[in-house]
């Protein structure tokens, strides 16, 4: 991965948390990242609390998603091989910041 490699002195870690739950033993974290992922998730609640778990009582939750008009950027982009093909065909739903908060 490149960011190990970019920066060795965090921990980064990767899985398929949609399909099965954290397992990452004791670790607290004080940053949990999900960039553009929760679009992609059947269960973002799930996850989210599943990432709760693991997060220091100071921590902080980061997540980005696109928005409508992002999305069909995205759309009018991928097939052109401005964006990911993949991340198109992927995303399952829209978040709002309300639905977000």
């Amino acid at each position: 991965m490149h960011l190990r490699s970019k920066f060795p002195q965090h921990t980064f870690i990767q899985g398929a948390v949609d399909r099965e739950p954290l397992r990452l033993r004791n670790s607290q974290f004080d940053t949990v990242l999900m960039i553009a992922v929760i679009e992609h998730l059947s269960t973002p609640d799930r996850v989210v609390k599943d990432a709760h778990n693991y997060m220091k009582p100071s921590s902080r939750l980061v997540v980005t998603t696109p928005t409508v008009l992002g999305s069909a950027i995205h759309e009018v982009g991928a097939p052109l091989g401005l964006f990911s093909r993949d991340a198109v065909a992927g995303g399952k739903q829209f978040h709002g910041q309300s639905q977000l908060t």
